[in-house]
C-alpha cells in the first residue's frame, strides 16, 4: 500500500486521475540489500470508455470493469456490430461491461 501512495505522489495524480485508476501490486522480491522488484498493475477506464458508464447509470445497469490484456497481442478496431452487441447484453442482462486499459510492469 504503501509503494502505491509513493506512486501517486511520483506522479501527481489529482483527485480526477484516482477516480478512474486504480494501481496494484503483485510480487514484491528484495533483490539485494538496496534494491527490489515489484510486480504492479496499472488500470484505468479509457476516456473513449467514459460514456458507457453514464450510460449505465441512466439505465441503472450493474457495472463491470473487464480487463482486456489477454487481447493485447491484436490490433484493435472499431466495429458498430460489437458495440450493438455490447450494448444488446447490457440491455438483456442489465450488466454493462466496461473496457479497461491495462499497463503491467516489472
Amino acid at each position: 500500500k504503501m509503494l502505491c501512495e509513493k506512486w501517486e505522489q511520483s506522479f501527481e495524480m489529482t483527485s480526477e486521475d484516482k477516480k478512474n485508476v486504480w494501481m496494484s501490486l503483485g510480487r514484491v522480491s528484495e533483490t539485494s540489500p538496496t534494491s527490489m522488484l515489484v510486480q504492479w498493475n496499472l488500470t484505468w477506464v479509457p476516456p473513449t470508455a467514459l460514456w458507457l458508464e453514464t450510460l449505465a447509470h441512466v439505465n441503472e445497469w450493474t457495472l463491470r470493469y473487464c480487463p482486456y490484456t489477454h487481447l493485447s497481442d491484436r490490433v484493435s478496431t472499431f466495429s458498430y456490430k460489437a458495440v450493438g452487441k455490447l450494448l444488446w447484453d447490457a440491455w438483456t442482462t442489465q450488466q454493462l461491461h466496461i473496457p479497461l486499459a491495462c499497463i503491467r510492469g516489472i
